[in-house]
């Protein structure tokens, strides 16, 4: 009857000891203290809320760096503009002068018409991901609000350099 009774309690001991095993093993394939909601219903609910929250601030994160780059777009965008808008200034400046020639206010004015296409080109080009940035094109442009210089009781305006 003892050999009975060794057998039972070994075989007993044998299968608890292989579910133990498997539980370890359990655990350690997935990383988790608590694999089932049945080893610890309590950890299991707070592991849970953790990786909810944790997959969340990942998501966050990679919404944050999505805006970082577009807002890196939209930053070169306006530096490309405000390039233009200076080099207009410029040649409206030079165009002031009042000793330059017909041809060469020409030439003034065909340069400013090509920056302002160049303008305008960035304005409608201008996207991330498909979504424009700049908010289409640019309407009703007057370069007379823009650029003019004084000199003494004389005011020089960009769109005299148009006009001419």
């Amino acid at each position: 009857m003892r050999i009975g009774t060794y057998n039972s309690t070994l075989s007993l001991q044998l299968s608890q000891t292989t579910r133990a095993i498997s539980r370890a093993l359990e655990r350690l394939s997935t990383g988790s203290r608590v694999p089932r909601i049945a080893d610890d219903p309590i950890a299991y609910s707070l592991g849970q809320n953790l990786r909810t929250k944790v997959t969340g601030l990942q998501i966050g994160i990679r919404n944050l760096n999505d805006s970082k780059s577009k807002m890196s777009v939209i930053e070169s965008s306006l530096q490309a503009q405000i390039d233009i808008a200076q080099k207009m200034r410029e040649i409206a400046l030079q165009g002031a002068n009042e000793t330059l020639s017909q041809e060469t206010r020409e030439q003034l004015r065909q340069e400013v018409q090509a920056l302002m296409i160049e303008f305008q080109k960035i304005t409608t080009e201008s996207d991330f991901n498909g979504d424009p940035l700049l908010n289409g094109p640019a309407r009703n442009m007057t370069a007379s609000r823009v650029f003019y210089q004084k000199t003494g009781t004389r005011r020089y305006e960009y769109d005299k350099l148009l006009n001419t």
